[in-house]
């Protein structure tokens, strides 16, 4: 492998890339699973509930394969970790052997929720905490 693959999108489906979860839920990974048409099921009530359903894909999944952007390459298996739930929030990592890391924050403020993640070879694990703190405190000004 050369140079550092691209690293994954929020949850564990991507466009034109369909990662192979090694363990149970870890496709669920989005604030709404996306669903078919026909389903009837409602929307979850509120952004407070969406945290439930991020937080149980992200403690369903302990390793991910992404394949690599030059088909040549073998894909690349991701490993999460250091998985961290509040009452409104949920940090984890997801890193691969290289040394290339993703650290990531999903949060809930009122009826609105953020996301951020944060990609490199030095990573720090505050960096996605404070984007979603300034633009949860921007949503929400009154």
């Amino acid at each position: 492998m050369t140079g550092f693959p691209s690293p994954p999108r929020s949850g564990c489906r991507q466009p034109d890339r369909r990662p192979r979860c090694r363990s149970r839920g870890c496709c669920a990974a989005s604030a709404e699973p996306s669903r078919p048409a026909t389903d009837a099921r409602p929307p979850p009530a509120d952004a407070a509930s969406s945290l439930s359903v991020v937080a149980g894909a992200v403690r369903g999944c302990t390793t991910f394969t992404v394949p690599d952007w030059n088909p040549k390459n073998p894909p690349s298996t991701w490993t999460v970790g250091d998985v961290e739930r509040g009452d409104d929030h949920i940090t984890w990592s997801t890193t691969i052997g290289n040394g290339w890391a993703c650290r990531r924050s999903y949060r809930v403020v009122a009826n609105v929720a953020a996301s951020a993640v944060v990609c490199s070879d030095k990573a720090r694990p505050g960096s996605p905490i404070a984007m979603t703190d300034f633009v949860l405190a921007n949503a929400t000004k009154g």
